[in-house]
């Protein structure tokens, strides 16, 4: 594979502190051209196919975010972004004879098996307001709703024409409430959201038949989830030295529209990727002052969370139960803040789970897993000039 790419990104961005008026705006501009050549010679067959991607990618924006202190506790933050995308796309795929080289565009021409060329473009419009108000000096109340978008393209890796169509972007409006309080000198910090995200053409990566008894990897526009939940994070400092942390999260995510390859709808027998209904995590790090002689860090944590499924096609094979994670590590730095020397462990308790799937029971027949990394102890040591 020999890649070309080339990327210039410009932005021009203008400020504004009043007495109770601050606002920022600016243009943005983006252009990527990318050109990939790749060979792969089938001894088999004695043939040598050779792939050209040819990608240019041109966005630009313009956006203004402005907030304004309605009282001395009430502020009142809009903001609008609108973002115009252009992407080109084009591949020619060709069976050359096997020769010396392996490189596209230096041997004889073969037979063309597919040819593209195409392009495509969107707009979107970001808009954001936000109302936050100060309770008191320690603690503060917010909402905010805000439209974002990921952007579409064309998905390279098809093995047809049909595959190589354009995805559409993927929208989501966010709403979200809560509060941050620091309380007791600081000393408690104690945080709650609660959010509901609603998302449409949602973007999914898959693995599908092609239709020739192949398989191809894909980015589709599957339809529409939901994903709301709370979460809360809180830190204790009781003593000097001593800090106690923890969050604790809550998600109800589902599909409110999955259409499957068939054109019909699966949302009740999909969940979404990667979205466990609880995580928590607890831990602690303690710092002991020696004088003289430095310091000493320790530090402890342990997460979990509940039962996930790594694949779009929600293979239960795949699906990893609810796991816990804990790791620790001690560490002694000098007075100058110059040496350190750190011994710690992550997965202390060797526990196995699978971080990464891939579903390919469709075309290949099988199901692969990748699992995280099991117990592993580090010794190092650092110094800083």
């Amino acid at each position: 594979v020999d890649e070309n790419q080339h990327q210039f990104s410009q932005e021009f961005q203008l400020s504004w502190v009043g007495d109770r008026l601050t606002a920022v705006g600016g243009l943005f501009y983006f252009d990527e051209t990318d050109l990939t050549y790749s060979g792969l010679l089938g001894p088999a067959i004695g043939l040598v196919t050779g792939s050209i991607n040819d990608q240019h990618n041109r966005s630009w924006a313009v956006y203004g975010q402005a907030t304004y202190a309605v009282t001395e506790r009430l502020n009142l933050t809009a903001g609008l972004r609108y973002t115009s995308e252009d992407k080109d796309f084009a591949r020619t795929q060709t069976l050359y004879p096997a020769a010396p080289t392996t490189v596209p565009g230096r041997d004889d021409p073969g037979v063309t098996l597919t040819d593209l060329d195409t392009s495509a473009n969107w707009d979107s419009l970001s808009p954001k307001v936000g109302l936050d108000y100060a309770v008191s000096d320690d603690v503060m109340t917010y909402v905010s709703v805000s439209r974002g978008f990921k952007s579409g393209g064309f998905d390279g890796r098809a093995n047809d024409a049909d595959g190589a169509q354009p995805y559409d972007p993927e929208t989501l409006w966010a709403y979200e409430a809560g509060i941050k309080s620091s309380l007791f000198g600081r000393r408690l910090t104690a945080n709650v959201a609660a959010f509901w995200n609603d998302y449409t053409d949602l973007q999914l990566s898959s693995f599908t038949s092609d239709g020739s008894g192949g398989f191809e990897a894909l980015f589709t526009n599957a339809g529409a989830a939901t994903i709301r939940g709370i979460e809360l994070e809180l830190a204790a400092r009781p003593i000097d030295g001593l800090t106690l942390n923890g969050t604790v999260g809550y998600l109800d995510a589902q599909y409110d529209e999955y259409i499957g390859p068939g054109g019909t709808d699966i949302s009740d027998q999909r969940e979404l990727v990667n979205a466990p209904e609880w995580s928590t995590r607890l831990g602690a790090v303690y710092v002991a002052d020696l004088g003289a002689s430095g310091r000493l860090t320790f530090g402890a944590d342990a997460a979990h969370r509940s039962k996930v499924y790594p694949t779009v096609s929600s293979s239960e094979v795949l699906a990893q139960e609810g796991y816990t994670l804990v790791d620790a590590f001690v560490r002694w730095t000098d007075s100058n803040d110059r040496l350190s020397v750190e011994l710690g462990g992550k997965n202390l308790t060797d526990e196995r789970y699978v971080e990464q799937g891939f579903d390919l029971s469709d075309s290949l027949g099988y199901q692969l897993a990748y699992f995280g990394a099991p117990r592993t102890v580090r010794l190092t040591a650092g110094i800083r000039f």
